[in-house]
């Protein structure tokens, strides 16, 4: 009888610690996002060197933004960040070579960028259809998602435009408009509460961040 009491009395115990104590979920703290840097409808620098003055930098928080996927599904900054820091690099287009160089480089380290818990997520502000043959001629292991319209790009306050860009019949269509609206290269290291942990901001688009630079960054985070 008194072991009976006792398993029973166990057994309650067991089910009231379950009852407090939080799962794993109920730890995570959703992350927090500033104000985009530019509203989705204005009007954005005529210069790389404004946009890079005027973008989100390191130890801000990230905006709230959605992507578009190869499918034209909607991609949220904020379900990415629920598996880890996102590894944010913005790309001109696939027509840019510099741009392919780059991401090449980092699908080449895109296991030790994982091993130091990053997630790479490489966006364009061409359409979705071009994202893909971007992500499928270079045979790359990560995401890449498009940004039409450039509303990413204006939240991080990371866009230009160009009136030759948008003269040039492949980029015109490749972005599915004629504003020359691009991004500057840039990448961002973004922690899981929304804060921007590291950036490379830079006008001049021969210049990029490196997987070397991203993987110290991400092993900083602590």
């Amino acid at each position: 009888m008194h072991r009976r009491r006792a398993a029973f009395a166990l057994t309650l115990a067991a089910g009231l610690f379950a009852t407090l104590t939080p799962t794993a979920s109920a730890w995570s703290i959703a992350p927090e996002f500033a104000e985009p840097v530019l509203a989705a409808n204005e009007a954005v620098p005529k210069d790389a060197e404004s946009a890079a003055a005027n973008a989100v930098r390191a130890d801000r928080k990230a905006p709230a933004t959605t992507f578009t996927d190869a499918d034209g599904q909607s991609v949220e900054l904020a379900k990415l960040l629920e598996d880890g820091p996102v590894v944010l690099i913005f790309y001109r287009g696939g027509w840019c070579p510099y741009c392919v160089e780059q991401l090449k480089a980092f699908n080449k380290q895109h296991d030790a960028i994982e091993a130091a818990g990053g997630r790479v997520v490489a966006v364009s502000t061409e359409l979705p259809e071009f994202v893909a043959k971007t992500k499928e001629k270079s045979k790359l292991g990560f995401d890449v998602l498009s940004d039409p319209g450039a509303e990413v790009s204006r939240a991080f306050g990371v866009v230009w435009a160009n009136e030759r860009y948008g003269r040039v019949s492949k980029i015109a269509e490749a972005n599915g408009n004629e504003r020359g609206e691009i991004p500057l290269g840039v990448t961002y290291v973004i922690d899981t509460d929304g804060t921007v942990r590291w950036a490379f901001l830079e006008h001049d688009y021969k210049k990029r961040a490196t997987p070397e630079q991203v993987v110290e960054a991400l092993n900083a985070i602590e």
